[in-house]
């Protein structure tokens, strides 16, 4: 799936959500306690995860990390 990823956070619900931005209408499947994955209804694709509770899995959200699948340079941009 090719896009913008989209990460967003709702404090007051407690509510984590990465997506794939303009992945079409989406269903979600429980895969544990509180995490769904976002599937596209075209063809099954993972294009998002959803996370209830999250802020208690972690001591600070300073703690989370995001890893992406490639380098990243900005002295060349």
């Amino acid at each position: 799936m090719n896009g913008n990823m989209n990460i967003y956070y709702d404090k007051e619900g407690d509510y984590l959500e990465i997506f794939i931005d303009g992945s079409g209408q989406t269903y979600g499947e429980e895969i544990g306690n509180d995490i769904t994955l976002l599937k596209s209804e075209d063809n099954d694709e993972v294009v998002g995860i959803t996370i209830l509770n999250f802020r208690r899995r972690t001591d600070s959200l300073a703690d989370v990390k995001l890893n992406l699948p490639f380098k990243v340079n900005f002295s060349e941009i």
